[in-house]
């Protein structure tokens, strides 16, 4: 499916963190300390990189999405506060739980909540709402 240019900004960045996530997830296989040294160097990368997607979404996508649907508003807002603890929590380790939630949240945003924000308000109205954002 075509995204919409308003999206295609959050899509890639979708994208990458599905590499990520895949990493993760295939260091998991291999031996328990290359996970958590490529957790601790990445999990600051992360922090870095999801922060300002997150914020974008928050404060863009979010009260169109809110017009559609409050669950999926929650859903949104949960799954970044979750995220972002795991992220800032340096005690606990856990890579393999971070990268199904971060995998399930990218794949609910490209399968759920673009399509139906695509479908409500259309390109032109998406890019003048995130216009300047990205």
């Amino acid at each position: 499916m075509k995204r919409t240019e308003a999206l295609i900004p959050l899509s890639k960045d979708h994208h990458k963190a599905l590499v990520t996530a895949k990493r993760i997830n295939d260091l998991a296989e291999e031996a328990e300390v290359e996970i958590r040294n490529y957790w601790y160097a990445k999990r600051e990368v992360l922090l870095r990189e999801l922060t300002p997607h997150f914020e974008t979404e928050e404060q863009t996508l979010l009260p169109l999405l809110k017009e559609i649907s409050a669950d999926l508003s929650e859903r949104l807002l949960s799954d970044h506060k979750l995220m972002l603890s795991m992220l800032r929590d340096e005690d606990n380790v856990q890579p393999i739980e971070f990268a199904e939630l971060l995998k399930t949240h990218v794949r609910f945003e490209e399968r759920e909540m673009f399509p139906l924000l695509e479908e409500k308000y259309g390109d032109s109205e998406l890019l003048s709402r995130l216009k300047g954002e990205l």
